[in-house]
């Protein structure tokens, strides 16, 4: 999937992005996040970022993640891909394995289908909404400390998963809370508009922030009589 500019400016305006014979993927905002719990939330989100190599070693080309998810026999694997497809999508989904689909909607009217044609496509959105994949160029960003394991493995102890992922919490990184803390008080935006940000939105307005600082840094160097001080402006392109 191309990530036109008009792809971008939805991203960075909160607003769904459109796929091809599917249609539209609204990102959730940190109001919804935190009522779902943000650790969980993130475990559901990785669940999108699964590769081929995970399930087995030199998969063959024509074979897709999700076929692989579609014919794995641990009904594990189906309760976890329901249950983050509703969360993400919050709307209700139905997989029928037999015709290697899956229903989302509720009604006739509103029902779209999720296949092997656009399962990739819808993944990449899910990456690029929630910054698990940089914007600028095109490639995955780490938001864990932990080491992808085996599918399999992954399928049979998602409680050890959110527990891994809850450990980032007693580390010293800069985490979700920081940075929200960091734009209300330096972005001078009230926690309630945060709520209705996204995490794109989030990760953006911060990385300009950062930005921004950088540039008065070096301003603030060049006038004090400091050399060879390379200045870009704040509002040009981020490279990640």
């Amino acid at each position: 999937m191309q990530l036109t500019i008009d792809n971008k400016l939805r991203l960075l305006t909160g607003k769904p992005i459109i796929i091809d014979n599917f249609g539209e993927v609204k990102p959730l905002t940190l109001s919804q996040i935190i009522d779902i719990g943000y650790i969980n939330y993130l475990h559901y989100v990785k669940i999108f970022t699964f590769k081929k190599e995970q399930f087995m070693e030199n998969p063959p080309e024509e074979l897709t993640v999700f076929d692989f998810l579609m014919m794995a026999e641990d009904p594990l694997v189906e309760k976890m891909m329901k249950e983050a497809l509703e969360v993400i999508l919050q709307e209700q989904i139905t997989i029928v394995k037999e015709k290697m689909i899956i229903a989302v909607g509720s009604t006739s009217e509103d029902l779209r289908f999720i296949t092997r044609l656009n399962y990739d496509d819808l993944c990449h959105v899910i990456q690029l909404q929630n910054y698990f994949k940089s914007v600028e160029n095109n490639t995955e960003i780490s938001v864990s400390n932990s080491k992808a394991k085996e599918i399999q493995e992954k399928l049979k102890r998602t409680r050890e998963e959110v527990k891994r992922i809850k450990s980032r919490e007693n580390d010293d990184s800069t985490d979700l809370f920081d940075i929200i803390s960091a734009i209300s008080v330096k972005g001078n935006i009230s926690k309630d508009e945060l709520l209705n940000y996204t995490i794109f939105e989030i990760y953006d307005k911060y990385k300009r922030l950062i930005h921004i600082d950088q540039y008065e840094t070096g301003i603030s160097a060049m006038m004090q009589g400091a050399k060879n001080v390379k200045l870009k402006h704040w509002s040009t392109k981020i490279n990640s």
